[in-house]
C-alpha cells in the first residue's frame, strides 16, 4: 500500500471476525480501506440499513458479504469485484487508500448517502500573521475529510514520532515566511512583502464524528530526485469508546 492510515472513531468495532476480503490484482488498498469502514459501527449501519437494494456503487454488497463471511461452517471473503466493476476501477492500477475513499464518499456516495458523508468532514482554520507589528493577518475556515501526517522525524532527539507529536508539528508549529529569503508575505497586493507565520489551527469544535489520518509513509529528496519509503516506527494510541 502507497500510504498507512489511522482512523479514529467514537464508536466500537464489531465484535466478530468477517473472513476478510479477496484481493483482486492490486486492490489491497481498497480492501483494507473497506474493512476499516465495516468495523465502524454506525457506517455498516447506514449502509447495510439505509442503502436500497439497488445501490449503484456495489458497496452495500460488499459489506453484506463481509457481514456473513463469518457466519456457518465456511468462511468465505467478501469480493469486490461488482464494486469495481460498477465504479470503473482498474483492478491491476495502485491506489492510495485513503484517495479512493475520499473520492468514493463525494462522488458516489454523496449523492445517495450525505450524512454519511457528513460523518467524516472535519474544519480547521489556516492563518498567516505578519510579524512587523501591525496586527495585519487573514484567517479563512478551510473544510477536510481526513489529516495527513508527516511520518518522519521532524527533530534530532530520540523520541519515537507518534499521532500526537504529528499533530502538535502541523497544527502547533507555524512556518515563518521570511523576508530574507524572499518568500515573505504581501498583505495587499502592491505591499512590501514583510515577516509572517503561516499554519492552521485544529480546534475541538472542528473535529468530525469519525477523524481519519493520512500517514505520508514516503519521503522525496529534492537531491537526488528519488522517493524512498519510510520505516521508522510510529507511535499511536488506543482510542476506544463504547458509550
Amino acid at each position: 500500500m502507497g500510504v498507512g492510515f489511522l482512523i479514529f472513531s467514537n464508536a466500537c468495532a464489531s465484535s466478530s471476525t468477517p473472513a476478510g476480503m479477496t484481493n483482486l490484482g492490486n486492490t489491497c488498498y481498497l480492501n483494507a480501506q473497506l474493512q476499516c469502514q465495516f468495523h465502524i459501527p454506525l457506517v455498516r449501519h447506514m449502509i447495510l440499513k439505509d442503502v436500497e437494494s439497488g445501490d449503484p456503487s456495489g458497496l452495500k454488497s460488499v459489506f453484506e458479504m463481509l457481514e456473513q463471511s463469518n457466519k456457518g461452517n465456511r468462511r468465505i471473503p467478501a469480493n469486490p469485484l461488482l464494486l469495481c466493476r460498477r465504479l470503473g476501477i482498474n483492478v491491476y492500477t495502485q491506489q492510495d487508500s485513503q484517495e479512493f475513499w475520499k473520492l468514493l464518499l463525494t462522488t458516489e456516495l454523496s449523492t445517495y448517502l450525505p450524512n454519511l458523508v457528513d460523518l467524516y468532514q472535519g474544519a480547521c482554520e489556516s492563518y498567516i500573521k505578519a510579524q512587523d507589528g501591525s496586527n495585519r493577518e487573514k484567517r479563512r475556515e478551510e473544510t477536510f475529510l481526513d489529516i495527513s501526517l508527516e511520518v518522519a522525524r521532524t527533530n534530532n532527539d530520540n523520541d519515537c514520532p507518534s499521532v500526537l507529536s504529528a499533530i502538535k508539528d502541523s497544527f502547533g508549529v507555524p512556518e515563518l515566511l521570511s523576508k530574507a529569503e524572499g518568500n515573505g508575505w504581501k498583505p495587499e497586493k502592491d505591499a512590501e512583502p514583510v515577516d509572517a507565520l503561516k499554519g492552521s489551527t485544529l480546534k475541538e469544535a472542528g473535529l468530525p464524528s469519525i477523524l481519519q489520518f493520512h500517514l505520508k509513509r514516503f519521503n522525496y529528496d529534492w537531491q537526488t530526485d528519488t522517493m524512498s519509503k519510510l520505516n521508522d516506527k510510529f507511535e499511536f494510541s488506543e482510542v476506544r469508546s463504547c458509550k
